[in-house]
């Protein structure tokens, strides 16, 4: 592997040996020198390997080459067509569906992401349809004006930003319904 050359310009002295700390921590490259270009510029020139260049996708090179030396390759075109099943402890973990959900308490959190600011954190409990509990607790956000004990519809994920009001906040639960009723006919024998 050949030798790079690195230069990174600044404005001010201070923000160069920053810089250069910076490039000599991140890859395996050693301080040249530094010239004063005018106007308060400073450069800072490095030289060295390309270790830190090569990163993510080196390691990602080195673990598939071992994969393939232990006889471990990609998954067969048959399987491949076929969905990964979540592993047994994500059970209660939904994704892409609409959860049924009874509301435990609320969360109090004085400091937030400001675009959190004025929105209800309710914790709200998983449960099938019969009202027995399952899964995890978890936070949502409250767009229904929803209260402590109400049995509730929760959409998580990407489908948590679509509700209103939450287009670009940091969500991924958002109370949007509150049940009425729920009607399950009993399995005929």
């Amino acid at each position: 592997m050949g030798e790079a050359l690195g230069m990174v310009e600044t404005k001010g002295l201070v923000a160069m040996i920053e810089a250069a700390d910076a490039m000599v921590k991140a890859a395996k490259v050693t301080l040249v020198g530094w010239e004063k270009i005018g106007a308060g510029y400073v450069t800072a020139i490095v030289r060295g390997g390309r270790r830190g260049r090569e990163g993510r996708h080196g390691r990602r090179r080195r673990r598939r080459a071992a994969r393939r030396r232990a006889g471990v390759g990609a998954r067969d075109t048959a399987s491949a067509r076929q969905p990964r099943r979540r592993a047994a402890h994500r059970k209660g973990h939904r994704e892409r569906e609409m959860i049924l959900a009874k509301i435990m308490g609320t969360v109090v959190a004085t400091r937030k992401d400001e675009r959190l600011v004025s929105n209800k954190l309710l914790i709200a409990r998983p449960m099938d349809p019969h009202g027995t509990p399952e899964g995890n607790f978890l936070v949502a956000v409250d767009t229904v004006d929803a209260g402590v004990g109400e049995t509730v519809l929760i959409v998580s994920g990407s489908s948590a930003r679509m509700a209103s009001g939450m287009k670009d906040c940091p969500v991924d639960a958002v109370v949007v319904g509150i049940v009425d009723t729920i009607a399950v006919p009993e399995p005929q024998a």
